[in-house]
């Protein structure tokens, strides 16, 4: 990443490095880039303290008018900088964003935004259209403008409104960044480009499975609740769906990334998410909406968890588990 930044043709910006409490090479590295380049700072956390913990800390330390953050192992294409604070500059905006796309080997995804390009949204937009594409209450989440990386942020706008990453997460807390700011900008602007290169690798925290990641993902809801009151229809057919792909999404994490991890209690996992009496509200919605498992259903219905869980399990066989989660547990057009 560094290289990428340090190669932008636009150079009037300050380059804040936070490390995290690394063990490895990364000071030394830090310390003699911050020498060689006046436009770089250099913190280093006394201990490892979590990606929202750093993030928060360089956030603090920021003096430009804008701020943007990007993490070690990706990268920006040349002329992002340049485009980017030029066309914030010109609109005077609070949020501009652009596309980016996913890097995993020798593949390449894009991942586009469908909203309009190189116009000013104000607040009415951003309200009635982005908001409601991040926090799944609609269901064309092309409208939404996920991915921290690819946005940056008028300064002032995140500390007058007090927005932070939360430091009690560990993980969706990007995504909590960007609704708390959507909350109070006045205006967005998106650029076509795909500036932004993610770099997907094997064994990152994105691609870890955590016992609590199904707890944080409620924690998000209950977020949801408190900062929009009843403005977004949190119980409507979307948000529904999108709770329980979430659902589904943990319990295939939990089978696949763990198939051959002894220490990751996966029965008591899976157990904890499919009693959850959250998990059993949005089934009796869903039930309404397009019909969910009769087995699975009628196993919850009758308390009987175990029933559901042998659905599940059949041997933790990837195929069958595969075809049991998208086609049994979570028959409701969550996969096209």
């Amino acid at each position: 990443m560094v290289s990428s930044v340090l190669a932008q043709d636009f150079s009037d910006f300050e380059l804040i490095l936070v490390d995290d409490g690394s063990t490895d090479g990364t000071q030394a590295i830090c310390e003699e880039l911050a020498r060689e380049d006046v436009r770089i700072r250099y913190i280093r956390m006394p201990q490892n303290a979590g990606a929202s913990v750093a993030r928060n800390t360089g956030l603090d330390a920021a003096r430009g008018k804008y701020v943007w953050f990007g993490d070690s192992d990706d990268r920006i294409a040349q002329g992002m900088f340049e485009k980017m604070i030029g066309c914030a500059r010109e609109h005077n905006v609070d949020i501009i964003t652009c596309n980016m796309c996913v890097l995993h080997g020798d593949k390449r995804s894009d991942l586009i935004t469908r909203l309009p390009y190189e116009t000013l949204l104000d607040r009415e937009f951003i309200s009635s259209t982005v908001i409601p594409a991040m926090i799944g209450v609609d269901e064309d989440t092309s409208r939404s403008i996920q991915g921290h990386w690819r946005s940056i942020y008028r300064r002032d706008l995140l500390r007058e409104n007090e927005v932070r990453y939360p430091e009690d997460r560990r993980v969706w807390e990007d995504h909590i960044f960007i609704v708390s700011a959507l909350r109070f900008a006045q205006s967005l602007y998106l650029v076509r480009d795909f500036f932004y290169h993610y770099v997907k690798r094997s064994g990152s925290l994105l691609s870890q499975y955590r016992p609590q990641q199904f707890d944080w993902a409620l924690l998000i809801i209950q977020d949801y609740k408190a900062w929009l009151g009843n403005s977004y229809d949190l119980d409507g057919p979307a948000r529904i769906r999108k709770n329980i792909a979430a659902a589904v999404g943990e319990i295939s994490e939990l089978i696949f990334t763990h198939e051959r991890d002894a220490d990751v209690d996966k029965k008591s996992e899976l157990m904890k998410i499919l009693t959850h009496p959250e998990v059993k509200r949005w089934y009796g919605i869903a039930t309404g909406l397009s019909g969910t498992s009769a087995h699975v259903q009628k196993a919850m219905n009758a308390g009987k968890p175990e029933r559901a869980y042998r659905i599940l399990n059949v041997a933790f066989t990837p195929a069958r588990i595969r075809r049991l989660v998208k086609n049994v547990l979570c028959k409701m057009k969550l996969y096209g």
